[in-house]
Formats: structure tokens, sequence, C-alpha cells
């Protein structure tokens, strides 16, 4: 695969950044993604996007490599729009429906397929917090729905909230629902891993 790299610039002032610190020190933001090509993790369904269980590995090599605290931030490109350059793939609409969708929802089929994957990182990150040996919790959101105009004149229009939930390796607990404003994710976040590891719920955008 060739791919076209926009110019970036070199790690001068990278290390402010929590996404590259998180991914560690390297000599330029260029050869992060040459790193990664060349590691074969672009999935081939996710055209030049990098798929969410190869992050889900990035991620896991962190956790193993530190030696003290760390904190990770990451932002998937998985199921990125715009997925009409996809196409559906034989035996998607099989696996991901329990009777066919309407005509002309195919970017929805495309969509579920690669949220299928993320579903399938969550539980990677959740096993590698699972067996880190150290305290650790886990904070995933989306930070709006997927855009689908031909979709939800089909289907309706989403609410526009969101998910989120937290979840931590110490002491699981029942799962509840909580609904919040986008903003008080992090102190939410923070409050929930030290008195209840496991909570979901909807988050609102205004």
């Amino acid at each position: 695969m060739s791919l076209a790299l926009p110019e970036i610039p070199d790690s001068e002032g990278l290390d402010a950044d929590p996404i590259l610190r998180g991914i560690k020190p390297m000599d330029s933001a260029r050869q992060l993604v040459a790193q990664t090509r060349a590691r074969s993790i672009f999935d081939s369904c996710c055209r030049t996007r990098i798929g969410d269980l190869a992050v889900a590995e990035k991620v896991a090599a962190i956790v193993r490599e530190a030696s003290a605290p760390v904190f990770v931030f990451v932002v998937t490109m998985e199921n990125h729009g715009p997925l009409h350059l996809e196409r559906v793939a034989d035996g998607d609409v099989e696996a991901l429906y329990t009777q066919p969708p309407p005509a002309g929802c195919e970017v929805l089929t495309i969509y579920l397929r690669h949220l299928r994957n993320a579903d399938r990182m969550m539980a990677q990150l959740r096993h590698t917090l699972e067996h880190c040996g150290r305290p650790a919790s886990l904070c995933w959101f989306g930070d709006h729905v997927p855009i689908m105009p031909a979709v939800y004149a089909k289907l309706g229009i989403p609410s526009g909230e969101v998910e989120y939930f937290f979840w931590s390796n110490r002491n699981p607990v029942a799962a509840h629902a909580n609904e919040l404003y986008v903003h008080a994710l992090p102190a939410a976040w923070l409050r929930a891993v030290c008195a209840s590891p496991k909570r979901h719920g909807a988050l609102k955008h205004y």
C-alpha cells in the first residue's frame, strides 16, 4: 500500500500533545505513521485509516511497557465517514441484521461492520487492563452520532445523544446508567473510578 502523507512538523513541541505523549516520543509524527504502516496494521476495510483492533494492540503495548502511571488518550477513526466510499461485503447483511435493512441503507451496514470491530476493541482493552497487574480504568465515549442522512430519512433521526461508559479493574459492580452533559464527563469519570467501577449512560451535547 502506498500512502501520500501531508507535511507534518518535526517533534519539537509535540510532546505537549497528550495523544502523541501517550504513543511515546518519536522523531516526528511522520515517523509514527510510517512505523504504523510498516507493521501492516492498516485494515483493508478501513481504506487508509488504522483499524480499531490495531489501536487496541498499540494501547496494550503502551500499558505493558509502562514503568510508571500512564494516561493514554486515543481517538479512533475506523468507523468515521465518509462511509459511502466503502462497499457492503458478501455476508455483511446476514451477519449484522436479524432482518435485511431497507434499500438505500448501505452506509448503515458499513457502519455496523466497523462498530463490530469497536466492540472487539473494547473487549481487548478490557482484557489488557484486567491483566496489567495494577489499578486501571477505561473511559469510552462517542463525540457525535454517525452522519447518515439517507438512513435517517428512512429510519428516523436520532436524538443526538451518544453512549459512554466507565470501567475499572478494581472491585467490579453491577452497571447502572446516568445521563451527562459532555463537559461533565472527565469529573464524572474520576468520581466513578474511585467509587463505582462500572457505569454507562448517554452524553448530551449543546
